[in-house]
Formats: structure tokens, sequence, C-alpha cells
């Protein structure tokens, strides 16, 4: 396979309390420079980061790097490492989701998956971590607030999903400011939990604590 899936990026105002949240409740790890930190933090899992620039056909960015290059720092240039929790898929959504598909298979070699999705969705992987490409269409959001094309919501795999609920109560618990933002408030809320929950790679579902949507699942 000529490529894999090497990071991803939100955008947030709350970057540092991001920073602290998918740390305490996932366990990614930081690079540990308090002077990047000033404007902007990177954690990882050891495969995948969380820290996108060219665009595909749809304008979604992405970076292009490889092992060793000079534009690798922080916990991109530390190496892979093996840690229970981690990135096990992330999700876009787009007006041409095939013409996406064929794009992230035809250039970077990321084999689709044969598993069920969304009606003209597609499942791609490097191996390890999928890419979910899903259509964009107003109907999805019937009754939600309707959302731009773009990063729909990101996925972890955790040893033991009763576990995590019970640690990420606990986190929520020993500091307010980390808690979940819940998805279901209102009506459009809840609309837009629905549609979270036609994701076939997850089996919990949340928001962290700007509104970015998660979804969790157990290692099989």
């Amino acid at each position: 396979m000529f490529g894999k899936l090497n990071h991803l990026a939100i955008t947030s105002d709350h970057y540092t309390l991001l920073g602290m949240f998918y740390r305490a409740v996932f366990g990614l790890k930081a690079s540990g420079d308090t002077a990047r930190e000033i404007g902007a933090i990177s954690v990882g899992d050891g495969y995948l980061g969380m820290t996108l620039i060219a665009h595909d056909p749809a304008g979604n960015y992405f970076d292009l790097s490889q092992p060793g290059h000079e534009n690798r720092a922080e916990v991109y240039a530390k190496g892979e490492w093996k840690q229970e929790t981690t990135f096990s898929h992330f999700a876009l959504r787009a007006r041409e989701a095939e013409r996406v598909a064929n794009f992230y298979a035809d250039v970077f070699e990321l084999q689709a998956r044969n598993i069920p999705t969304e009606d003209g969705g597609y499942q791609l992987t490097d191996g390890r971590v999928t890419m979910a490409i899903v259509p964009w269409k107003i109907s999805s959001f019937n009754g939600a607030g309707i959302e731009q094309p773009g990063m729909d919501h990101i996925g972890f795999r955790v040893p033991e999903l009763d576990a995590f609920k019970a640690h990420l109560d606990k986190v929520a618990k020993t500091n307010i400011c980390l808690a979940p933002k819940p998805i279901d408030f209102d009506s459009e809320g809840a609309a837009r939990l629905a549609l979270l929950r036609k994701c076939p790679l997850g089996r919990f579902q949340l928001a962290d604590p700007d509104g970015t949507l998660i979804d969790v699942e157990a290692e099989h």
C-alpha cells in the first residue's frame, strides 16, 4: 500500500482544553513541547496524530509527510508506540462521495472495506485506520441543523466499553470542564445523534467539550 493515514486536525479556540480532554479521556500522548503549546497542541496514539492543508476534490484539506522528513515534529517525530486506546476511524461527508473515495483509493492506494455503510457511502482503510466517506445530503439532516460538507466525526477503539464509560464519568466528575458536551439536549441534537448512530463502526457516541462528534467501539 502506497500511503497510510497519518494525522488529522481540529480547529478550535479552545485547543488547550481539547488537548487535555483527549489526553485525559482517551490516553493520547502529547509532544510535551510547552513552547509549541502556546499556539497549538498535537496528540497521538502512536500511529495517528491529531493537529489538513492542499485539498481533495471536495475541498477537504490534507497534508503530506514521510518518515524522516524535516516537516515532521512533535508526536509525529516520535515514531510509533502501542497503547490500548487508539483511533479507529474518521468520517467525511462529501457531495460527491464516490469521486472523493476514488481519489483516496487511486492516489494513496487505500483499500475498500466490505462493511455496511450509509447508502452511497464508502469505507477505505490503510490496514489499521478506516476513512469513512459518506454522502452529504440535506435530507440526511432532517430534523437537525444542516452542516456543511467536511469532517463528520472521529472514532476511537477502547479495550472495554463499560470500563471506558466509567473512566469518562470519573474524568467529568473530577473536572467539569472536561465533561463531554451534550448532543441530544434538544430535538435537533437528538436528530443529529440518530444520524451519528448510523455509522457501523461505533457503539457509544459523545462529543468533546467543543462539540466535535466522537464514536467509540470496543476492541473485538
